[in-house]
This record gives structure tokens, sequence and C-alpha cells, in this order.
């Protein structure tokens, strides 16, 4: 009998995927632990306040 070997997908793209977002995750966390320790008047020099900050951090202003 014979067998025939086909070309498949790399089991390490689910993972990569994965392992991607849950970097993302924390730089997210990162860069809004960072942005929210600023003071009213930075945020202000930035064109921000405190209300903005997650939809800023997260691209969606």
């Amino acid at each position: 009998m014979s067998h025939t070997l086909t070309k498949s997908v790399p089991a390490l793209a689910p993972t990569t995927s994965f392992v991607q977002r849950v970097q993302q995750y924390f730089a997210t966390r990162r860069a809004l632990m960072e942005v929210r320790s600023l003071d009213e008047r930075m945020l202000r020099d930035i064109g921000l306040d405190q209300a903005q900050v997650e939809a800023a951090v997260r691209g969606k202003l």
C-alpha cells in the first residue's frame, strides 16, 4: 500500500496567533496604565481628558 504525503499547514500557526493576541493584550494594558497615570494638565497637553484615555490607547479615537 502506497501513501502520498501532502503538505500540511504548520501546527504553530494558531499558537502564534494566540501568542500575538496575548502580547497585544498586555501591551495595551501597559499603555493604559501609563496614560492613566498622567495628570489632567499632561493629558490636556496631548489633547485628551480622562474619559478619552481608553479610546485613545485602543486607537478608537
